[in-house]
């Protein structure tokens, strides 16, 4: 994926491909990969939640594959088609989703659930069984009931996570809890912005930048066993 990122910067080609497609995808890679790369650096966690968080940010990194079939459109480079990309990326964007919720409920309990490998690796296979059973408008992609069915669900259990990290802050006021709530806010926001903002500009810039805020954040203020 870097490599074909690199080929269309480092080659002439279409501004508009490279801006809207290309630059917020490589950044949101980058955002997830460094910061994974970090955690497992410095810090150390044997508690399930410390598992899950590197798994969120594997699965950002994984989303990048909603750019393949842009290679065609721009280039003529067939790599892979409209339905198994975006069925692919549905199922990376969902468990990137059911991941951090289920790590939110973890470090809300503040202790591990039994069984919960179980359940994590249960809302796993769902999302791909979900995503690549529910239907592909390849003539109207953003706006079908379909599409939209979907990143309401993405929205709403990110939404979900986001607001048990912040009541886990709330529970007991511990200052690293608020930095766990805003990076992985930034993190999820950002990257919902890139992958579903029908190649806006504006939000393109607002989920680069969300993105990167969060990246800086978990790197240099995470504090051990994240």
């Amino acid at each position: 994926m870097l490599a074909l990122m690199g080929y269309v910067l480092f080659n002439v080609g279409d501004t508009i491909f490279i801006y809207l497609e290309i630059f917020p995808k490589l950044i949101l890679v980058l955002s997830a990969l460094i910061p994974s790369i970090v955690l497992r650096v410095r810090h150390q966690s044997e508690a399930v939640e410390g598992a899950l968080i590197p798994m969120f940010l594997l699965f950002i990194t994984m989303e990048a594959f909603a750019i393949l079939p842009s290679f065609y459109d721009y280039y003529g480079i067939y790599i892979i088609s409209y339905y198994i990309s975006t069925c692919i990326t549905r199922s990376f964007m969902l468990s990137a989703a059911m991941s951090l919720l289920f790590a939110s409920i973890l470090n809300l309990q503040s202790e591990s659930i039994s069984k919960m490998n179980i359940y994590v690796l249960f809302g796993i296979i769902s999302s791909i069984i979900i995503s690549f059973i529910m239907p592909v408008d390849e003539i109207n992609p953003q706006n079908n009931v379909h599409t939209i069915f979907f990143t309401m669900t993405v929205l709403i259990i990110f939404i979900l996570a986001d607001i048990t990290y912040f009541f886990a802050f709330l529970k007991n006021r511990e200052s690293y809890k608020i930095k766990r709530f805003l990076t992985l806010f930034f993190l999820s926001t950002g990257q919902f912005l890139i992958i579903l903002s029908n190649d806006y500009i504006t939000t393109n810039i607002v989920g680069m930048v969300l993105s990167i805020t969060g990246a800086l954040m978990l790197c240099l203020v995470s504090p051990d066993g994240y």
